[in-house]
């Protein structure tokens, strides 16, 4: 039994799963009727949360950026309609830190494949040129992956388990760079084991929900903790995508990257906050 994963293949040999016919039919099944009721849960969570954050955050003492938002007990400041997304916007003594979640299979493939941006506007004002931006994961056409969520959400809790893993091997494979804009002393291009105070992280849990981390020193930031300035931050989910991929999977485009063009890309899903640190 095998899975495609961007032209590479996930063997589920005979001997690590000894299931009938019947068995896997049966467990295929199961999965297929309860996927309704995990949407209908989120659903219903969603219809309760503002679209855009409506207050500061204090963050756990426990918070990791690892991809996992249990330390939030998967519970969010908002959830986001145009882009999808559920998240929360929460800072500590010397960190902000944006915490994001993706039910939809169309939008998780959005989110791995188109990156997601994060833009700082100190200024509070939406046009400040010289606005801190990070866009994660960001890569070029050739290493960019896909997902079919929607084939894998369907799967019996076993197989599930199984390409979980595998779809998380692929991301760690894939994820290694982030872009960076505007942040004194970082690089334009960094990996995410740098050295700038900046961490990412993303994943897929068991039910296959996707999560992304981030977390940004506010002195990379140039914003003063003791500060009650207000400042506006953008989300931007896939940022400039191309029409007609493979596929149709999105992906960054930049002007330094040979073979895209710029005529086809269009911005996507994206919204506009405030914020103000939260004190402790």
């Amino acid at each position: 039994m095998y899975f495609v994963f961007k032209k590479r293949f996930v063997t589920l040999s005979r001997r690590s799963i000894t299931l009938t016919y019947q068995t896997m039919n049966h467990l295929n099944l199961k999965g297929l009727l309860a996927l309704p009721f995990i949407l209908i849960t989120f659903i219903a969570a969603a219809q309760k949360l503002p679209e855009v954050q409506p207050a500061a955050v204090w963050a756990p003492a426990n918070i990791k950026i690892d991809g996992d938002a249990n330390e939030w007990n998967y519970k969010f400041q908002a959830y986001n309609k145009t882009a999808g997304i559920y998240y929360t916007l929460s800072n500590n003594e010397d960190h902000l830190f944006l915490t994001v979640q993706a039910t939809d299979p169309d939008m998780i493939n959005k989110l791995v494949a188109g990156g997601l941006t994060l833009t700082i506007q100190k200024s509070g004002k939406k046009n400040d040129k010289d606005a801190a931006r990070i866009i994660y994961p960001y890569f070029t056409k050739k290493n960019r992956p896909y997902f079919n969520i929607k084939a894998e959400q369907a799967y019996s809790p076993v197989l599930k388990d199984s390409v979980v893993k595998a779809d998380n091997k692929q991301l760690d494979y894939l994820m290694k760079t982030i872009s960076v804009s505007n942040i004194s002393g970082v690089d334009t291009l960094i990996t995410v084991n740098n050295e700038n105070d900046i961490k990412v992280a993303e994943a897929f849990n068991n039910k296959l929900v996707y999560t992304w981390e981030l977390s940004l020193g506010l002195k990379q930031l140039g914003i003063n903790p003791a500060s009650a300035s207000k400042f506006a931050y953008h989300i931007s989910i896939g940022d400039l995508v191309i029409k007609s991929l493979e596929r149709k999977a999105e992906v960054n485009y930049t002007t330094d990257v040979a073979g895209y063009n710029n005529s086809a890309a269009i911005p996507t899903y994206d919204f506009w906050g405030e914020y103000t640190l939260a004190k402790k």
